[in-house]
C-alpha cells in the first residue's frame, strides 16, 4: 500500500503487508504520518512498516511495492 502526504516541502511514503491491513491500523498509520510530517522525523522498521522515507521535494510519488 502507498501513502502520500504533501505540504509543499515533505513527502512521506510507506508500505506494509496488505494481508495485515485493517481499518484501525490504516487510521493509526495515517496519524503517525501526519505527526512525522509535522515534526520532520524519519523512522525505519517500525512495526509492520518496512520503511518511512521523507524527502525535501515539491511533489514526488514513491512506490515501494514489490
Amino acid at each position: 500500500m502507498k501513502f502520500l502526504v504533501n505540504n509543499q516541502r515533505a513527502i512521506l511514503a510507506a508500505y506494509w503487508k496488505a494481508d495485515n491491513d485493517s481499518l484501525f491500523e490504516v487510521l493509526i498509520q495515517e496519524v503517525v504520518f501526519l505527526v512525522l510530517l509535522k515534526t520532520k522525523i524519519i523512522l525505519q522498521g517500525a512495526n509492520d512498516m518496512s520503511s518511512i522515507i521523507m524527502l525535501d521535494q515539491e511533489l514526488k510519488v514513491i512506490d515501494l511495492s514489490n
